[in-house]
């Protein structure tokens, strides 16, 4: 609650995430998706995966009226799914 109100006049960017009561329900995939790369968000209250970081790169958001930072890695693996495994079935 406190957050909503403090963020009232703070820039709205696309795909920001709250940064507090976080973590509260987790899969139990949520551990084995960290060790992978993963960077969470929250949806409805469970966190969960949104994109992978690659090996040495930041793992969180840089918020811009641009490119998000994880415009690339999104985009990897949209291809790599739509490319491979998406082509068997």
């Amino acid at each position: 609650m406190s957050e909503t109100l403090a963020l009232l006049y703070a820039d709205h960017f696309p795909y920001r995430q709250m940064a507090t009561a976080r973590g509260v329900r987790r899969s139990p995939l949520h551990e084995h998706l960290k060790s992978r790369g993963a960077v969470f968000g929250e949806v409805a209250g469970w966190e969960r995966a949104n994109w992978f970081a690659k090996p040495g790169q930041e793992r969180e958001y840089r918020y811009s009226w641009k490119r998000q930072n994880w415009f690339e890695n999104s985009f990897e693996e949209h291809m790599a799914l739509r490319e491979g495994w998406a082509s068997w079935t």
